[in-house]
C-alpha cells in the first residue's frame, strides 16, 4: 500500500488514465452474465487482489478507492456511475444483492472519510460551516430513487453533518468548550430539517448513535434536558426521572432470574417466590446478586421525585423488610437501610438523590457493585487487603503507601546509573542533587557541577559552574522522599490525559486509581477522619473529593480506551464480576498485603492488574460485543427504545438497495480507523507482549505523540510570529498592544499571509499543551527563567485576545507566543535525542531557528500524513451488521515511520543550554536601558543643566500629544546614533532636519537650540519624565510600557514611611528623587538581566534605595553639585521598597510632590 501510494499518488497531480483503470480492476471486476455483455461490470470485487483466493480483507479495495477519490475524483466517479448503473439491474437477483450493498456501503464510508479528512485541516467555525452544507446538500437530495454517486454523496454528506453535529452539540452543552454562535445555530438548524423530514427516521436514529457511541448516554439525555435540542428526544415529555441501565446483568444469568423475581414482587407478587428461588440457588454468589438486584429494582427508584407517593412501591418494600426479617444477614449488608435508600449512613454521596443524572447514578451503582465484592470475597481477602481495609477500615491504612500513588524512585535511579558505570570501568561515583522545586538530577564523575542547563520536570536552572551549585539547588540528603497516603491533589490539577506510574501502563493505572477512590470513598462513610487523614495537601470535604477524582478517572478512562462513557462502566462492571467470581483465582499470601513498601506495592500493583485488569484490556472489543450482547439478550432490553437505537437491531434482510436510504446498514454506527484508534491497539498489545524490548521506536513515537502532533503548527508559529515582528517592530507601544484585538490584526494584514489560519494553528497548538504550560519554566537570553504570568495559565486564546499574547517576550502577556514556541522546540530536541539513543544513532545536525523549516522537523498531520500508513499496515474483517475487526501490522508500520517520518532530521541549535528565539522590540524598548548602554559607548554621555530642563519642561508640560510625538522621533534618532557614534558636540536638531529629513522633530524650542548628541539620554528621560507626571495627573498609567513585574504595590506600613520621608525633604530635593527614581527605572531596574552572569543580580529583587545609591556612585553621566548633595538625603529613603515596587513608589512621590506644589501657590 505505501509503495502504490508513493509511486501512484505521491505527486500533486492525478495518476495517468490507464494506472486509474488498473487500479479500479482491484476494486470492481467486469465479468458476464445472462441478458449482459461481457463487458459490463456486474460483481464486486471478491475481497482480494487475487482471482483464485477468497480474502475477507477489503482493506485493498477500500485504501485504494480512497486514493483515487483523492486524486481523480472525476474519473473515479465516471467509473463508480456506469458500476451503479448496471448494479440497479442486478437488484433483484439476492445472490447479489448483499455484495453490490456492502460494496456501496464501503464506497459511502470512502466519501465520509474524504470530508472528515479535508474538515480536519479546518478551525471550528468552517468545520460547522463544511457541515451545514453538506446537511443541506442532503436535505435536497437524499430520498432519490436513483442508485447513482449523487445519491451515496449525499449519505456521505449527511452522515458526515450528523457526526459533526454530535461532537459540537457535545463540546456546547457537556464540555462548555465552546460558546454558541450563529454557525452553530445554523448548523443545528439544519441538522433539524434533515431529522424532520417525514417518515425518514434513520438521520435521527444516527445522531443518537453517535452521541450516544462517542460520549455515552448521559450526555445524549442532558443535551435533551438542555432545551436546545427538543426535537432530538425519542421519547415524550414527562417528569420520570431516566434511570440508568442496568449492568449488573454482565455478573450471570442468574443475576436475571434474581432480579426479575424481585421486579414482580414490586408488581404485588407475594415474597415467598423470592425465597424459594433464593433456596434452589443458595450460594454466596447469588445472594450477592439478589442485593444487586434490589439496589437496581428498589432503591434506585428513589431518584425519582415522587417517590415517596408510589404506594406500589411502599407496598413492595414492606414485603422486602418482612423478607428481610426472616433472612440471616446477606453478604454483610442491612437490607432495610437498603430499602429506604440509606447505605451511606455518614456520606450523603453514597445514596439517590431526586432528579440525579444518569452519570452520578451509574457512579453509585458502580460504587455500591465494588462494596458488596470487597465485602465478600473471603477466599481473597489477604490479596484485596489494601482495597477491603480502605473501604471496611480505613483507620488501619492511614500511614500506608496507596496504589498508583507516585513515589520517590531516586535511589533505585541511582543504583542503574551505577550499574552502567561499572559495566563501562569509568568513573563510579553519583551524587544526586534537587532544583529549587525538589525534582533530583545526578552528576557523575567527580559528582560537583561545572556545567548548568535546565530541569525536565519544571524548567528551573540546575547544576551550576565551577563547582558552585546554582541558587536554590540543593545535594540530595539521601532521604527516601516517598509520601504515605493521597498526594495528587485536586481532580482539576490532574491532566486529562492518563498517566503511568512504575510498571503500570497509563490505561491500567487509571482503572486501579479509580478503584482506590471508590474504596476511599466507601471508606468515608466508615471514618472520614481517617480517610481525610491520608489526604495530602489537607481538603475540606473528603467525600466529594473523592468523588471529584472518580469522575476525573472515568473521563481519563472514556479518552485512553477510545470507548464511551457507557462502555467503561460496563468494563468496570465485569472486572468487579472477574473479582468476585471464585474461578477467577490469586495466589492467596498467607498473611494480608499491607503496602508497607515500595517494593511491596510495586509487587501488589502489578498482580493485580495482571489477574484482574490486562486480561480486560487484551481483547477490549470481543469483551464489549461480548456484554452488549447479554444486554441485547437481556428481557428489559426491548423495553427501552433509546437501547433498540444503540444496539442496532434492525436488520436488512429483504430490503431492496432501490430505497438505499432507508437500509440500516447504511446507518450502522462504525469507529474510524484513526492514528488514536492504531496507537490505542498497539499500547494494549505492547502492555502483553512478552519481548519488551521491540518497536521501541514505535513505543517512543506512541509516548510521544500527543506533543508530536503539536510540533505540525511550528512553521505556522515562527510564520506568524516573524510577519508580526517585521511590521510592528519599534511601530507599538505595549499599552497599544494591550488594547488591539488579534481580529483587528487579521481583519488589516490579511492581504500578504493568511492571518487566519496562522493564528487557528497558533490557537491550536496552545489548545494541545496548556496545560503542560502551567508550572513549565525556560531560560531567555537576557530575561532570565521566565514563567506564563498567572492571569494566562490554561486562558483560551481567541480573536478577542489581545495581540500582545502573539507577539514573543520574555515579560507580560508575551510569554504565552514565547513560552508555546520554547516548549514546543524544546520537544522537538528531546525527541530527537531520545530517538538517537534508542536506534543507536550518534546524533543530529542543528540549525538556527531563524533558518527552520517544516522538513528540519517532526512534524505531521494524522489524518494528512499517517492515516495512509496506519491504512497500509492494517487488515480488517468486514460484516453487514457484525461491524469490523482490525488487525494492526506493527513492525511494518515502525519501519514506514522511520523512512517517511524520521529520517533526515535536525535538532534546533541552543546556546548554553537556552533555545535563542526573537522577541519583541516595542517602541518605549528602542531607548530603553540596553540601547542607551550601546550609544553610550559610541557617545559620551552628559546631562542637560537644571535651567534647560525647567524650560524644556514648561514648554511641553501642557501638551501630551507633543510630548508623545517627541519622544517617538527622538527614538528614531536614537537608533541611527547607536548605530553610527559621532562627535558627541554636534546639534540634534540639525541631525534630525538635514541628514534624518525629519520634518517635526522635538516640540521645545529650547530642545531643538541646546541639545547635542550628548544630551540625547538626557532629553529622553526628561521627555518619558513629563509624559508620565502629565498620565499621573490625569489619573492615567504612567507606566503603560512596564509588565506587572515592575507594578507590585506599597504595603501600607511602606507607604507611610515613604510619605514621611517626604515630607521631611525640601521641594527642589524632592523632585531630584522622583527623577532618580524614574531614571533608575529606566535604566537599570527594567533591563534585563543574563541569567548566565553569576555577578548580576535581578535590580527588581533589590532595595530601591541601594540602586539608587548605586546609581550616583556609578552615574550614567556627571552629576552636577546640587545632585550630589541629595545623596545624603537618599540614604533614608526607607530601605525596604524593592525595584519591583518602584513605579509605586515614584506615583507616591509624585503625589507628595504635587501638593508641596499647591501648598506653595
Amino acid at each position: 500500500m505505501a509503495v502504490v501510494s508513493n509511486l501512484c499518488f505521491g505527486g500533486d497531480t492525478a495518476p495517468e488514465d490507464a494506472v486509474i483503470e488498473r487500479i479500479l480492476t482491484y476494486i470492481t471486476r467486469k465479468t458476464s452474465s445472462q441478458g449482459l455483455s461481457a463487458s459490463e461490470r456486474l460483481q464486486t470485487k471478491q475481497m482480494t487482489v487475487f482471482d483464485d483466493l477468497v480474502d475477507p480483507t477489503p482493506v485493498v479495495r477500500s485504501f485504494l478507492l480512497k486514493l483515487l477519490i483523492h486524486k481523480s475524483d472525476d474519473h473515479v466517479q465516471q467509473h463508480l456511475e456506469g458500476f451503479l448503473e448496471q448494479a440497479e439491474k442486478l437488484r433483484y437477483q439476492q445472490t447479489l444483492n448483499s455484495g453490490i450493498l456492502q460494496f456501496i456501503v464501503m464506497v459511502t464510508q470512502c466519501l465520509e472519510d474524504q470530508l472528515h479528512e479535508t474538515a480536519a485541516m479546518k478551525d471550528f467555525d468552517n468545520e460547522m460551516k463544511m457541515a451545514t452544507k453538506s446537511l443541506s446538500i442532503a436535505y435536497q437530495y437524499i430520498e432519490s430513487a436513483n442508485i447513482d454517486m449523487v445519491k451515496l454523496r449525499n449519505i456521505a454528506n449527511a452522515r458526515f453533518g450528523l457526526m459533526t453535529v454530535a461532537k459540537y452539540l457535545h463540546m456546547l452543552v457537556i464540555e462548555e468548550s465552546i460558546m454558541k454562535s450563529s454557525v452553530f445555530t445554523k448548523m443545528l438548524s439544519q441538522a433539524r430539517d434533515l431529522i424532520e423530514i417525514e417518515n425518514f427516521d434513520w438521520p435521527k436514529k444516527f445522531l443518537l448513535k453517535q452521541l450516544c457511541r462517542e460520549f455515552g448516554t448521559d450526555s445524549y439525555h442532558r443535551i435533551c434536558q438542555s432545551g436546545k435540542t427538543p426535537w432530538l428526544s425519542i421519547e415524550e415529555p414527562t417528569e420520570k426521572v431516566k434511570e440508568c441501565p442496568d449492568r449488573y446483568v454482565v455478573c450471570s444469568l442468574h443475576y436475571q432470574k434474581i432480579r426479575d423475581m424481585v421486579a414482580k414482587t414490586l408488581l404485588g407478587e407475594d415474597v415467598t417466590h423470592l425465597e424459594s428461588i433464593m433456596t434452589e440457588m443458595a450460594s454466596p454468589l447469588n445472594q450477592m446478586h439478589l442485593i444487586l438486584a434490589i439496589h437496581h429494582e428498589v432503591t434506585l427508584k428513589y431518584v425519582q421525585p415522587d417517590v415517596q407517593q408510589d404506594q406500589a412501591l411502599a407496598k413492595a418494600v414492606e414485603n422486602l423488610d418482612i423478607f428481610a426479617d426472616s433472612t440471616e444477614s446477606i453478604s454483610n449488608i442491612d437490607l432495610h437501610k437498603l430499602l429506604q435508600n440509606r447505605f451511606g449512613q455518614r456520606t450523603h454521596l453514597l445514596n439517590f438523590q431526586p432528579g440525579q443524572s444518569l452519570r452520578d447514578q451509574s457512579i453509585l451503582c458502580m460504587l455500591f457493585h465494588f462494596s458488596l465484592v470487597l465485602r465478600n470475597c473471603q477466599k481473597k481477602k489477604n490479596f484485596l487487603h489494601p482495597l477491603i481495609t480502605m473501604a471496611t477500615n480505613p483507620a488501619l491504612f492511614t500511614d500506608t503507601l496507596l496504589p498508583t500513588m507516585p513515589q520517590d524512585d531516586v535511589e533505585k535511579m541511582k543504583q542503574v546509573i551505577l550499574e552502567n558505570i561499572e559495566k563501562d570501568h569509568q568513573w563510579k561515583n553519583v551524587v544526586v542533587y534537587r532544583c529549587p522545586n525538589g525534582h533530583p538530577y545526578f552528576i557523575i564523575d567527580c559528582g560537583r557541577p561545572t556545567t548548568d542547563g535546565r530541569c525536565l520536570d519544571c524548567g528551573l536552572r540546575v547544576g551550576g559552574v565551577g563547582n558552585k551549585l546554582a541558587d536554590g539547588n540543593v545535594e540530595d540528603p539521601g532521604i527516601d522522599q516517598t509520601k504515605t497516603g493521597h498526594i495528587l491533589g485536586d481532580a482539576n490539577q490532574r491532566p486529562n490525559i492518563s498517566t503511568s506510574e512504575r510498571k503500570l501502563s497509563g490505561q491500567a493505572c487509571t482503572l486501579l486509581r479509580l478503584l482506590t477512590h471508590a474504596a476511599l470513598l466507601l471508606g468515608c462513610d466508615v471514618n472520614s477522619r481517617a480517610v481525610s487523614s491520608m489526604v495530602q495537601p489537607v481538603v475540606q470535604d473528603v467525600s466529594q473529593f473523592f468523588w471529584n477524582h472518580i469522575q476525573k478517572d472515568i473521563d481519563q478512562l472514556h479518552r485512553c480506551v477510545g470507548k464511551s462513557v457507557d462502555d467503561v462502566f460496563l468494563i468496570i462492571h465485569f472486572i468487579f464480576h472477574q473479582i468476585s467470581d471464585g474461578t477467577r483465582g490469586v495466589d492467596t499470601p498467607q498473611n494480608p498485603v499491607t503496602l508497607s513498601t515500595k517494593e511491596e506495592r510495586e509487587n501488589w500493583e502489578v498482580e493485580f492488574t495482571s489477574t484482574f485488569i490486562s486480561p480486560v484490556l487484551q481483547d477490549l472489543d470481543n469483551l464489549l460485543q461480548m456484554l452488549n450482547d447479554k444486554i441485547i439478550k437481556d428481557d428489559r432490553f426491548g423495553q427501552d427504545k433509546l437501547l433498540n437505537i444503540l444496539y442496532e437491531v434492525d436488520t436488512t434482510h429483504g430490503q431492496s438497495i432501490e430505497n438505499l436510504h432507508n437500509i440500516p446498514d447504511v446507518w450502522r454506527y462504525r469507529s474510524r480507523i484513526t492514528l488514536d484508534h492504531f496507537l490505542r491497539e498497539f499500547q494494549l498489545q505492547m502492555e502483553n507482549a512478552k519481548k519488551k524490548n521491540c518497536n521501541l521506536v514505535l513505543r517512543l513515537f506512541q509516548s510521544e505523540n500527543y506533543y508530536l502532533q503539536a510540533m505540525q503548527y511550528i512553521p505556522s508559529i515562527l510564520t506568524l510570529q516573524h510577519h508580526l515582528m517585521l511590521r510592528y517592530r519599534r511601530r507599538l507601544d505595549r499599552s497599544e498592544a494591550y488594547k488591539i484585538t488579534i481580529k483587528d490584526i487579521i481583519k488589516t494584514e490579511s492581504h500578504s499571509v493568511n492571518m487566519q489560519e496562522l493564528f487557528d494553528d497558533f490557537a491550536a497548538a496552545w489548545e494541545c499543551v496548556k496545560e503542560k504550560l502551567l508550572d513549565y519554566g525556560c531560560w531567555s537570553l537576557h530575561g532570565g527563567l521566565v514563567r506564563l504570568p498567572q492571569e494566562f495559565r490554561n486562558v483560551k486564546i481567541t480573536p478577542d485576545s489581545q495581540l500582545a499574547i502573539l507577539l514573543p517576550s520574555t515579560t507580560g502577556p508575551g510569554l504565552c507566543s514565547y513560552i508555546l514556541l520554547e516548549f514546543l522546540l524544546r520537544k522537538h530536541n528531546e525527541f530527537l535525542d531520545r530517538y538517537c539513543a534508542v536506534t543507536q544513532q550518534s546524533g543530529v545536525p542543528e540549525v538556527p531557528v531563524k533558518d527552520l523549516k517544516a522538513n528540519h522537523l517532526v512534524c505531521y498531520h494524522p489524518d494528512k500524513d499517517l492515516l495512509p500508513l496506519v491504512l497500509a499496515n492494517c487488515n480488517y474483517s468486514f460484516k453487514l451488521g457484525e461491524g469490523t475487526k482490525v488487525e494492526y501490522d506493527f513492525d511494518g508500520f515502525e519501519h514506514q515511520l522511520k523512512e517517511r517520518l524520521l529520517q533526515a532530521k535536525s535538532k534546533v541549535h541552543q546556546q548554553s543550554g537556552i533555545i535563542p528565539l526573537e522577541t519583541m522590540l516595542y517602541r518605549a524598548d528602542t531607548a530603553s536601558a540596553l540601547v542607551f548602554e550601546t550609544l553610550r559607548n559610541k557617545v559620551k554621555q552628559e546631562a542637560l543643566s537644571p535651567t534647560v530642563r525647567l524650560q524644556v519642561s514648561a514648554e511641553l508640560r501642557a501638551s501630551l500629544p507633543d510630548i508623545c510625538d517627541s519622544i517617538d522621533n527622538l527614538d528614531i534618532a536614537v537608533c541611527f546614533l547607536k548605530s553610527l557614534g559621532d562627535d558627541g558636540s554636534q546639534s540634534l536638531q540639525q541631525f534630525m532636519t538635514d541628514v534624518l529629513k525629519m520634518k517635526q522633530t522635538i516640540a521645545s524650542q529650547k530642545a531643538r537650540q541646546m541639545c547635542r548628541f550628548k544630551h540625547v539620554q538626557s532629553l529622553w528621560l526628561l521627555l518619558n519624565l513629563e509624559k508620565s507626571q502629565v498620565l499621573a495627573t490625569h489619573n492615567q498609567d504612567a507606566f503603560d510600557n512596564l509588565g506587572p513585574d515592575m507594578r507590585k504595590k506599597l504595603s501600607d506600613a511602606q507607604t507611610n514611611s515613604l510619605v514621611r520621608f517626604c515630607r521631611h525633604q525640601i521641594l527642589n530635593k524632592l523632585e531630584f528623587v522622583l527623577q532618580e527614581i524614574f531614571d533608575c527605572i529606566l535604566l537599570r531596574i527594567a533591563q534585563p538581566q543574563a541569567h548566565y552572569d553569576e555577578d548580576t543580580r535581578d535590580q527588581k529583587d533589590m532595595s530601591l534605595r541601594d540602586i539608587m545609591l548605586g546609581n550616583i556612585d556609578s552615574p550614567l553621566y556627571d552629576l552636577d553639585s546640587v545632585e550630589k548633595s541629595v545623596m545624603e538625603d537618599i540614604t533614608d529613603f526607607p530601605d525596604d521598597i524593592k525595584g519591583s515596587q518602584a513605579t509605586e513608589a515614584w506615583l507616591t512621590v509624585y503625589k507628595e510632590i504635587e501638593d508641596m506644589r499647591r501648598q506653595t501657590l
